[in-house]
């Protein structure tokens, strides 16, 4: 419960922090009594960082093989105690965190300082008060947008625009993005979209720029675009695959090696579409296209691997 003077973080955010899925965490709401969000105008919920970091407990303690029923109604301190004395890893979902004076919203970064100009001259307008400025993509450091909302304004989309974004999200750690273009063909405007990113043809009105962004923390980290976002990314080293590999005799289920298999196989892929050749400018689009759907194939089954790995207790070096 919050006392007012906390930030509240609405639940598509607490669900990106944790890694807890919204219908899990109602249900551990519903059931067991884990945490009671605020309730913003009576309706949204509001998690305070204390019930976050509550929550990224529980979900690494049942990660390990606890059951949530015969946890969730443990005190923090004793599910503190538990998770030393099992070694779970815990996430620090609010640390890197950033909340804007508006209770409830999540952080803003707007890209482009033409764009931030505006924002930040007309925030009430927008509903992004607290919003905050970066020059250049490059401005916006490693995990600074975590759980937040990119705005990124690109006067022109270009075929490697996608690209542009996809690597910005997933470095920022952030929901999503709203891109803001002047010009724009269809294919280049389709690839953008296909990352779950919001196109708005400029120049935005501030309200609907205040808008856009509320749709993507609404929508939260669906499964589609966190693996897209995070597909530019590598999850595991070549090293740390062949490591799983060769515990193969270790463990009980042959699941890790399969989706390590699985991987490499998808970043050969990857590697295979970016350099074949193109035929023409409709060919070189298609081979773009597979290369992220590709990225986008390898993020979600790493994901996969990292929740197995989990189950079975390896830890790898590096990680």
């Amino acid at each position: 419960m919050m006392d007012g003077s906390q930030p509240g973080f609405p639940i598509g955010v607490v669900c990106r922090l944790t890694g807890v899925a919204q219908e899990t965490l109602r249900a551990w709401e519903r059931r067991y009594g884990l945490v009671k969000p605020n309730r913003a105008g009576g309706r949204n919920r509001l998690y305070s960082r204390d019930e976050i970091r509550r929550i990224a407990m529980v979900k690494a303690l049942v990660d390990a093989g606890h059951a949530v029923g015969s946890i969730a109604t443990l005190d923090d301190r004793q599910l503190e105690a538990l998770k030393e004395a099992t070694g779970s890893p815990v996430r620090e979902p609010v640390a890197a965190a950033r909340v804007v004076a508006a209770a409830g919203a999540a952080p803003v970064f707007v890209v482009g300082q033409g764009l931030a100009a505006r924002v930040l001259r007309e925030p009430r307008a927008s509903g992004l008060e607290g919003a905050v400025g970066v020059a250049a993509p490059e401005d916006l450091g490693d995990g600074q947008a975590v759980g937040g909302v990119v705005v990124i304004d690109m006067p022109t989309l270009h075929p490697g625009a996608a690209d542009v974004v996809a690597r910005l999200i997933a470095r920022s750690g952030a929901l999503g993005a709203v891109v803001v273009h002047a010009f724009a063909g269809r294919d280049a405007i389709a690839a953008v979209e296909a990352l779950g990113v919001v196109c708005i043809k400029g120049p935005v009105e501030p309200v609907a720029l205040g808008r856009a962004c509320a749709s993507v923390v609404e929508a939260g980290a669906v499964p589609a675009r966190e693996g897209l976002a995070a597909g530019g990314v590598r999850r595991f080293t070549p090293e740390q695959l062949a490591a799983i590999v060769a515990l193969r005799p270790s463990i009980a289920c042959e699941c890790p090696r399969h989706l390590a298999d699985l991987i490499s196989s998808l970043v050969a892929f990857e590697r295979y579409s970016g350099e074949c050749e193109h035929r023409s400018p409709a060919d070189a689009h298609i081979h773009r296209e597979l290369q992220r759907m590709a990225a986008a194939a390898r993020g979600l089954v790493e994901a996969g691997l990292e929740r197995v790995l989990a189950f079975e207790g390896v830890v790898l070096e590096g990680r």
